[in-house]
């Protein structure tokens, strides 16, 4: 029996006819952000109003390995997949792939057999992923501004400074790693001194990378008083010089505390009248002087 292939094209994707099985797949690449859940739809017709199982079989792979399958019931080689037996009966054998991983990303193949006609499709995978995102400051005479991004793929990605709207260069340094799950993360840092010309201006860390639908923006600002603080959200952090000042001050007053207790502790001697005794012998004296109520225990008597 010669069977006659075709495809046409409509707007919710391909549509591939071989004899009387036609097996619908997604037009593009699936995108799947880190964690979530996806579905990858592999519909099929087989010409008929229903589907007879006993004439089915489904096989999906992912790298050349079987994940799955049904042949008169449904197999799972891979942890995490799912095919619907219920589904199957309405044409659809598509792959519930649950928490979804950056090995994930790659081709899947859908081959679907319903005798006599064999197809098989390939649906592909897109993993995104940016779920973390942390600004932390530290000031004194030079500051450095900290922006760290993490968890976030693909590996490509934009991090800049700005200054009242304005990119600023030269003064930051990028340094990025990768995760052991695949994802990568970044730390930018930029450095400033901050002046007078810094007063209540706002700079801000700019994120730009494909899984966001538009660029991620957290800004702050400067504020100079008596010693200038940083203001993140509403929220006051103190800069470290002022805390700097506020423990020299605090050691300082611990010596003062220290010498002080020293000198309470010393005590003036209370001196008796001498008082003349008579001696040993007939023709001596004796005179005797009593000394007490004195600190520290060194002390010196002369006659």
């Amino acid at each position: 029996k010669h069977h006659i292939f075709s495809y046409t094209h409509t707007s919710k994707g391909i549509v591939f006819v071989g004899g009387q099985l036609t097996v619908l797949t997604d037009p593009e690449p699936v995108t799947a952000h880190l964690g979530t859940n996806v579905h990858l739809n592999c519909l099929f017709k087989v010409g008929k109003p229903q589907v007879e199982l006993t004439s089915l079989a489904v096989q999906w792979f992912f790298n050349g390995e079987k994940v799955a399958e049904y042949s008169n019931e449904v197999h799972i080689y891979s942890p995490g997949v799912a095919i619907s037996e219920q589904g199957l009966k309405d044409g659809n054998a598509s792959l519930v792939l649950t928490d979804v991983r950056v090995a994930h990303e790659g081709d899947f193949v859908c081959s679907i057999l319903y005798v006599p006609d064999k197809k098989e499709r390939t649906v592909t995978l897109k993993v995104k992923v940016l779920h973390q995102f942390s600004k932390s400051f530290a000031s004194n005479e030079a500051t450095e501004l900290i922006c760290n991004v993490d968890g976030y793929y693909p590996k490509l990605i934009s991090v800049r400074w700005l200054r009242d709207g304005v990119t600023q260069h030269g003064s930051q340094h990028n340094m990025m790693r990768r995760n052991e799950d695949g994802t990568f993360n970044i730390t930018s840092t930029y450095t400033l001194t901050p002046t007078d010309k810094d007063k209540n201006i706002w700079y801000a860390c700019r994120v730009d990378h494909t899984a966001l639908m538009e660029p991620l923006q957290t800004k702050f600002t400067l504020e100079f008083k008596s010693e200038y603080k940083l203001h993140r959200d509403g929220k006051v952090f103190l800069a470290l010089k002022f805390y700097q000042k506020l423990f020299i001050l605090a050691l300082v007053a611990l010596v003062i505390l220290g010498v002080w207790v020293i000198l309470w502790r010393k005590a003036k001697p209370e001196i008796s009248n001498i008082k003349q005794l008579p001696g040993p012998e007939k023709s001596s004296v004796m005179f005797q002087l009593d000394i007490s109520n004195f600190y520290p225990q060194k002390i010196t008597i002369q006659w």
